[in-house]
Order: C-alpha cells, then structure tokens, then sequence
C-alpha cells in the first residue's frame, strides 16, 4: 500500500493488474518484440546474423555489450536504428504496456514522468551538438555522435563511437551526468532514473512551502496518485548513496 498509489493507478487506469505474473508476461511479449524487430532491421542493413543478435541483445536490455565492443563504427542508419531502439529501452515499461490496453493510454503517454523523459531525449542531443560544434567538428558529424551517445549514455547502454577520447571535457562530464541520471523508471536502464529526480524537485519545493506555511499540509503528487514521505526518503537515500560512492571514487 505504503508503495505508492502513484505507480499503483498508472497500472489501474490502463486496465492492467499489477502482480507480478500478469507484468513478466507482457514485459517478455514487449521486450522480445522489440528484440526481434530490432534483429531484423540490423539483419537487413547488412549486419550477419550472429552480429545482429549480438547487437539487438545488447541495444534492447541496454547492456552496451556487441561482438564488436563498445566502440561502433559502424554508420549512419545503423547508428539511428540503435539509437531508436535503446531510446524506447529507456522508457518506462508502464508506456508499453499502456499499448496493449483498450483504455487509459493517453494518460500514460502524458504522464509527467514520461513527458519529462520525452523532453530529456530531445534536447539532450541539441546540447552536446552545441558542445562538439564550438570544438569544431562539422554539424553532420556533431549532430549524429551527439544523437547517439547522449542517448546511450542516459540510457546507461554504454555503446561509444570512434573518437570519443579526443572530445572535450565538457562534453565527457555532459555524458557522464547523462549516465547518473539514467532513464525512466520501471526501465531497462539503470542510474538515479528521472522519476526520483523529479521527486527530488518536487520534494524541495514543498519544502520550501512548508518553510512559508507552516501549517500547510503539502503533498507531493503525480497525476492521480501521490507519493508517501517514504518514497521520498527513499530517493534521497538513493541519491546520497550514489554520489557518496562516485566521491569515494574521485578520491
């Protein structure tokens, strides 16, 4: 109960009861589709078989690992297709699921986490575009890395392309704060994950409510539901866990 109305009524409002066979059933229908679809399109822009396993595994469970390595050089579709494939990997799995109900996917597909993911991905490329322009790398070449590893990086896939090492530092710390923050929740990726840095904003800004009004009774809500002072807590301890740990390894 305590966990959250919040994720509880994204599940309801679609028509979907939330136990866990019902989710690992559909989850596989989803994520398989996705391998296989993703399987055929590298297959016939000209990858091998094994090498479109190999990378359809990887780009859709976000593990960054092909049979070429993390580097790809490979070119310009494949590098979209990719970039396609694990931006739908980052989203939260209550969206695809949302595509097998009769009912209620509007409502997901404007959840304000989503929306904030779909805004993310879309800007995101536009910033390191920027960054990798003012070092003076051509805009087609810019625009295309940029795409494709903000995307991998946000969505903690880990894929490189060739050259990365010889990027400014700006556009490294810009991928690196990408990473952290991962993708949605209820996704493949890993990282802090948008929701709880949302939940982090929304939390301040009660906070500071509460400091004005004192008697205010302030609730931190999302759509239909609301998140409990245990969910808060919860990102906060996740957020100082991970950036004690990045301190430590600084250090």
């Amino acid at each position: 109960s305590a966990q959250r109305s919040a994720d509880r009524r994204l599940f309801t409002r679609i028509g979907l009861v939330p136990n866990l066979s019902s989710l690992l059933q559909n989850l596989t229908i989803i994520y398989g589709l996705f391998t296989f679809v993703s399987f055929l399109l590298f297959n016939i822009a000209g990858k091998t078989v094994f090498d479109s396993i190999c990378l359809s595994m990887a780009t859709i469970s976000t593990g960054g690992f092909s049979s070429q390595g993390r580097v790809l050089g490979e070119g310009a579709p494949i590098l979209l297709m990719i970039t396609a494939f694990m931006f739908m990997a980052g989203m939260g799995y209550y969206v695809h699921l949302s595509w097998m109900s009769a009912r209620g996917r509007r409502k997901t597909i404007f959840d304000i986490e989503n929306i904030t993911y779909l805004i993310l991905t879309f800007s995101i490329p536009v910033i390191g575009t920027v960054i990798l322009l003012s070092e003076g790398t051509p805009f087609g070449r810019s625009l295309l890395n940029s795409t494709f590893t903000t995307i991998s990086a946000m969505t903690t896939t880990g894929f490189m392309v060739e050259g990365m090492g010889q990027w400014p530092d700006s556009m490294k710390l810009f991928l690196m704060i990408l990473m952290l923050m991962g993708g949605a929740s209820l996704s493949l990726s890993s990282g802090f994950k948008v929701q709880r840095t949302f939940l982090l904003i929304k939390g301040f800004l009660a906070e500071v409510r509460r400091s004005s009004h004192p008697n205010a009774v302030v609730t931190l809500r999302r759509g239909d539901g609301t998140y409990s002072d245990k969910a808060l807590e919860s990102a906060n301890m996740s957020f100082f866990y991970l950036f004690g740990l990045i301190g430590i390894t600084i250090g």
